[in-house]
């Protein structure tokens, strides 16, 4: 199959998993995928106690690669582990993601906000990315910054939308 463009799926979650998120993250992958997207899942390397390929484990039409980057598995020590294993995805990924940018690759990102910061590193990567939002933000520069360079912001529904746009001053061209 010939691919309209390379996509690195960026989320914070363990994969696979049987949690809502988890099972979205692999319906929206599968879709982009028939849709003739090459995409490939960055997700943190966790114990996990699911042996099955995506494809198998979601009874998917398509396989899924994933990538998995290296983390301190530490998320079962309430929030101090849960903040320093985001901490560790996100210099993961962002070490991931600028070596094969500085390997001459072509691509796009696509990341998910499963928490209140990892996905924000993908703003400083210099690539063009798309913004799946499921919940309103608050403003602070960290955010800002992100939304501004979005290429795309998805969110859930209209309510997230109209207080993204008053929160953050965005415009509602085409990125929503």
């Amino acid at each position: 199959m010939k691919y309209k463009r390379k996509i690195y799926y960026i989320a914070h979650c363990r994969f696979p998993s049987e949690r809502a998120h988890a099972i979205q993250i692999a319906k929206m992958t599968e879709a982009m995928r028939l849709l003739g997207f090459e995409v490939e899942l960055v997700v943190p390397r966790r114990r996990n106690r699911i042996t099955k390929s995506p494809k198998e484990f979601y009874a998917l039409k398509t396989d899924i690669p994933v990538h998995y980057v290296p983390v301190l598995d530490i998320y079962g020590l309430g929030k101090f582990g849960y903040l320093l294993g985001g901490l560790s995805f996100v210099i993961s990924y962002w070490l991931f993601v600028n070596r094969l940018k500085r390997g001459g690759e072509k691509f796009s990102l696509y990341t998910i906000d499963m928490d209140q910061f990892s996905f924000i590193g993908v703003s400083f990567l210099g690539l063009p990315f798309i913004m799946e939002v499921h919940d309103s933000k608050k403003y602070g520069w960290m955010f800002n910054r992100m939304f501004k360079r979005a290429k795309k912001i998805l969110t859930i529904n209209n309510i997230i939308k109209k207080e993204l746009v008053a929160n953050f001053k965005l415009e509602q061209r085409n990125r929503y």
